[in-house]
């Protein structure tokens, strides 16, 4: 009993994949598809483009992430250069206050810088605003 039912699924299952697309327009230039010709129309039978086999499946899935991973990384890129463009704007605003320039450094310390240094940090961090920020 179970193999006849098993049969008649398979069965089932092949003629429905087997089974034509039609197409035709109806008097109010609708246009529709069914697995079943019209009737009284004058339907067309529709040829359907073949499944993509598992290895173009594969190829595409592999196409897809390679993508995804280029995309992961100029997105990380611009993050990283988005956050060193505000770091050197930063820079600029502190060392264009007039009085001596306070530049934090990290875990806490700090470093106090006057006169032609002072310029010259300034300059070069206006170069890198210049050359890498938009």
């Amino acid at each position: 009993m179970k193999i006849v039912v098993l049969l008649t699924l398979i069965a089932c299952l092949i003629s429905g994949a087997i089974a034509g697309v039609y197409k035709w327009v109806d008097e109010h230039g609708d246009v529709h598809y069914s697995d079943k010709p019209p009737a009284g129309h004058g339907g067309q039978e529709v040829e359907l483009p073949q499944a993509p086999s598992s290895e173009a499946m594969e190829r595409a899935k592999a196409r897809q992430q390679r993508i995804e991973e280029q995309l992961n990384k100029s997105d990380r890129k611009r993050e990283e250069q988005r956050s060193e463009c505000d770091q050197a704007r930063s820079m600029v605003r502190e060392l264009s206050l007039p009085g001596p320039g306070v530049i934090h450094l990290e875990m806490g310390s700090k470093i106090i810088v006057t006169g032609k240094k002072k310029d010259k940090m300034r300059r070069h961090y206006e170069a890198i605003i210049r050359r890498k920020c938009p």
